[in-house]
C-alpha cells in the first residue's frame, strides 16, 4: 500500500534535515553540503567509470 520511501520514519527524518538547514548558521550549511557531497561522491564516481550507451556506439 505505501511505498517504504513514505514511511512515517523517512518523513520525521526529512523534517529534521529540513528543520536544521533553515536554522543552521552559514558554517554549518557548508558543513552539511561537504556531508552529502561525501556522501554521495562514491556513487557519482561508479557512475562515471560505467560505460554509458552513447560511448559504446
Amino acid at each position: 500500500m505505501y511505498s517504504p520511501g513514505h514511511s512515517g520514519a523517512s518523513a520525521d527524518a526529512r523534517v529534521g534535515v529540513e528543520t536544521g538547514v533553515m536554522g543552521a548558521n552559514p558554517h554549518r550549511l557548508i558543513a552539511t553540503l561537504e556531508e552529502a557531497w561525501i556522501g554521495i561522491a562514491p556513487a557519482i564516481a561508479k557512475m562515471a567509470a560505467q560505460p554509458s550507451p552513447e560511448r559504446i556506439r
